[in-house]
């Protein structure tokens, strides 16, 4: 699977508001539904799915989260990201008893049995580089937080 071909600027959004986790997964699918990449089960299985399974993952720079769910409720595969005006607290990957203040989100789509973990696995090790998370951190456009996903990737050769 090529990672890049994941990605559409049209599912990027910017300076995005939202009071908790739950309400931001629900507005970020809002925008899968409208352009039919997932199936109107994807929304309840992702938000049961985050409450179950955190997804939320400190990094030195900024907190992100990987929200996603079954292939079964996917339409078509894609990576929407929203980076937050404001923080929103999600429960930490691997320790769901603490909270991480979330700056960005990577929620997965995927329709392929086997992309989940490859995917995620190329996505920690993008976030595992200091230099490109404060790159995203600091970026001002939709456009530019792409750019820099897009350059890390290809740097990286994980595509």
């Amino acid at each position: 699977m090529n990672l890049l071909e994941l990605f559409d600027e049209q599912l990027v959004h910017f300076d995005f508001e939202a009071e908790s986790s739950d309400e931001l997964l629900e507005k970020m699918v809002d925008h899968l539904e409208k352009r039919n990449l997932v199936k109107d089960t994807y929304r309840q299985a992702v938000i049961e799915r985050e409450h179950k399974f955190p997804t939320g993952l400190p990094t030195k720079v900024m907190s992100i989260a990987i929200p996603h769910t079954d292939v079964v409720h996917v339409n078509q595969s894609c990576i929407s990201i929203t980076r937050l005006k404001k923080a929103v607290p999600f429960r930490e990957m691997g320790n769901a008893n603490t909270e991480v203040e979330v700056n960005l989100v990577f929620m997965l789509a995927l329709n392929g049995s086997q992309d989940h973990l490859k995917v995620i696995q190329k996505l920690i090790s993008l976030f595992s580089m200091e230099d490109v998370m404060k790159d995203l951190q600091k970026a001002s456009s939709k456009k530019e937080l792409l750019d820099t996903v897009f350059q890390a990737i290809h740097e990286m050769e994980i595509i």
